[in-house]
């Protein structure tokens, strides 16, 4: 198990990982399966990973910095496979109203650069966005 953990270690010095991505990456390393368990157990709760800190921070950039919708947020994480409840959890009691603004100012910029109806909706839907929010 000494050298799973080292390998673990040696990929979270040079970034942040989720559980599941580090899970994958040992997997594919060939380790046994038990020894990858016990690794990423010890992770935890060392707080080497935090899959709850992680989810936050990229929830934050994606509704701050890039300013998607939850339809787009709930697939990042999926494809991820990061726990839904999770994601729901932070959206729907940290960033509920920041989605609703961020909406209302792409529509807004978007009647400004004097986008029609039909190319405003296929943003907004490409964005993540639900139509009749």
């Amino acid at each position: 198990m000494i050298e799973e953990s080292k390998y673990a270690l040696n990929l979270l010095k040079k970034k942040d990982y989720y559980i599941s991505e580090l899970y994958k990456k040992m997997l594919h390393k060939g380790f046994p399966l038990c020894n990858i368990n016990k690794v990423i157990k010890d992770l935890v709760i060392n707080n080497y990973i935090n899959d709850k800190k992680l989810v936050h921070l990229k929830i934050e950039n994606l509704i701050n910095e890039k300013r998607y919708g939850k339809k787009y947020i709930y697939n990042y994480f999926e494809k991820k496979h990061i726990s839904i409840n999770l994601v729901y959890y932070f959206i729907n009691n940290y960033y509920q109203d920041i989605i609703i603004e961020n909406k209302t100012k792409i529509i807004n910029e978007l009647k400004t650069l004097g986008k029609d109806d039909s190319e405003i909706e296929y943003i907004l839907k490409k964005k993540g966005y639900e139509i009749n929010e």
